[in-house]
């Protein structure tokens, strides 16, 4: 696994944060799914920020936009923090 120097959260994440959060729980409240999209406005730069690279088998990759958004803790598990800089 490459270690990732972070840079500042991205303004994007922020800007969605208040939205995201508040349907999540709605959604959470009414037990149904939480809608996770708006990843894709971040993934070219975490992207950068892992050089380009797979963060576990380190390859090289060509885009970000094929890649998933992995996040330390599961975000069905511990969805309110999904919108934060701190999965």
């Amino acid at each position: 696994m490459i270690r990732i120097e972070r840079a500042p959260e991205p303004s994007v994440l922020i800007a969605q944060r208040g939205e995201g959060l508040a349907a999540a729980r709605e959604a959470h409240r009414l037990d149904t799914a939480i809608d996770f999209s708006g990843y894709g406005e971040v993934k070219d730069e975490l992207f950068a920020m892992q050089h380009r690279k797979c963060c576990y088998c380190e390859k090289l990759q060509e885009q970000a936009k094929y890649r998933d958004v992995e996040h330390y803790r599961p975000k069905s598990r511990y969805w309110w923090l999904a919108w934060t800089g701190r999965t």
